[in-house]
């Protein structure tokens, strides 16, 4: 991994910043976000849960935004502060990898993401220890800030596209991807869309949630790649209103390997016709290219973030 490429990237990001464009105004990130990287090993019990998706409190974000269970019959898997063996947060854009290490529960496999100024983050991450029992687990959340400039009218959301393989007939994965908008104009009035959840586990209680959604699994090879995205009704977002975004992304493998997509990815484009969907005007969080990850063996912990260190919390 070359450290050097990784940070220019990044920061070349921050720079940058984000900007959606609509005929009447733009929606501007006004930097300054704030991110938290989480990498841990959860245990996996019962009994299984029937019903919706589960999250638990994650006091980065202050909301409940971190999967523990996909419901739909599906165990829980404790991704609580407990379980967690490392954490870090900072000012965007950040980035973190883990290789190797563990808890009582099990081994860690490998992991990395990384989380740019707008709250997009892209993740990788691999388990391979025996089906059942634990998990590799990994969350990344932000917290940013968009201006609108001008009256902004369109519709807002964000996306969730993955990639990823099961590794024996008795592997799952899950990925959850939340996002909350709050206003000072109070047009969006706290929660905008239902969580993205996609879990699969050999298409026995597989899950897809979202405003729309598609997957497609090979049963032979245990590929799977799954899109979900929210997009809320047409807005008019006065001038000079500021949203606050909090987004979390959960991903949890058991054994199998994960990584996200970004939305213009071609694996995707299938699928975004089969959802009947149609992506937001003004996206403010969406999975990105997979950073890349060291090789399997390496002794290697980093958490890099371009400006400074914020007060510490953990997700």
């Amino acid at each position: 991994m070359n450290r050097k490429r990784i940070t220019a990237a990044l920061c070349a990001s921050a720079a940058l910043g984000a900007v959606a464009v609509s005929a009447q105004a733009v929606l501007i990130n006004t930097g300054g976000g704030t991110g938290a990287i989480v990498f841990g090993v959860a245990s996996i019990g019962g009994p299984g849960n029937p019903g919706a998706p589960v999250f638990i409190s994650n006091n980065f974000t202050g909301l409940q935004d971190i999967l523990v269970s996909p419901g739909n019959g599906w165990l829980t898997a404790d991704t609580s502060i407990p379980n967690n063996i490392q954490e870090h947060s900072g000012f965007l854009p950040g980035f973190g990898v883990r290789i190797g290490g563990g808890n009582a529960n099990g081994p860690f496999g490998f992991g990395a993401a990384a989380i740019n100024t707008n709250g997009g983050v892209g993740f990788a991450i691999s388990d391979t220890a025996p089906a059942g029992g634990s998990g590799s687990y990994l969350i990344a959340s932000s917290i940013t800030q968009y201006s609108s400039v001008g009256a902004t009218i369109g519709t807002v959301g964000a996306g969730l596209g993955i990639a990823g393989q099961l590794l024996t007939p008795l592997s799952s994965m899950a990925v959850s991807l939340t996002i909350h908008v709050s206003d000072t104009a109070g047009v969006f009035n706290g929660v905008v869309s239902p969580p993205m959840v996609l879990a699969v586990g050999g298409g026995l209680n597989d899950v897809v949630s979202g405003d729309f959604w598609a997957t497609q699994f090979n049963g032979l090879t245990g590929d799977f790649a799954g899109l979900a995205f929210d997009t809320t009704p047409i807005l008019n977002i006065p001038d000079g209103d500021i949203l606050t975004v909090r987004t979390t992304l959960t991903a949890i493998g058991d054994p199998s390997t994960l990584s996200s997509l970004g939305l213009g990815d071609p694996l995707l484009s299938p699928l975004l016709t089969q959802s009947g969907g149609s992506l937001a005007d003004f996206m403010v969080s969406e999975t990105l290219v997979a950073p890349a990850v060291p090789a399997p063996g390496t002794a290697l912990t980093l958490t890099l973030f371009c400006v400074g260190a914020a007060h510490r919390r953990r997700a």
